[in-house]
């Protein structure tokens, strides 16, 4: 799964049953999803800093988008995508400047 929360990009592994939608499986689970061989992306001083982690567990309720990932489309090329975004998954990641 890619996933978007504030100013972080998450790319992680969602574990579910084989044959499920794995979308439909985020919705219906309990708010906290852990999220396996994970990779969060995001920007200080105007660098982009990532960690991978083993595990992460994310509060699905506080997710600004999540889709699946291009392993995971090519994998169940029938699942619903829910992102604002169409092809690739590029967000800003600065900040803009206090007014």
């Amino acid at each position: 799964m890619q996933l978007s929360i504030g100013p972080y990009i998450i790319l992680g592994r969602l574990h579910a049953q084989p044959g499920l939608d794995p979308m439909k499986s985020v919705l219906q689970r309990e708010p906290m999803i852990p999220l396996t061989s994970a990779t969060m992306a995001f920007s200080v001083a105007g660098s982009v800093v990532a960690r991978d982690v083993g595990t992460l567990i994310v509060n699905r309720f506080q997710v600004d988008w999540i889709t699946a990932s291009d392993e995971e489309a090519t994998l169940f090329p029938e699942a619903t995508v829910r992102s604002p975004y169409s092809v690739r998954l590029q967000k800003d990641l600065t900040r803009p400047s206090p007014a």
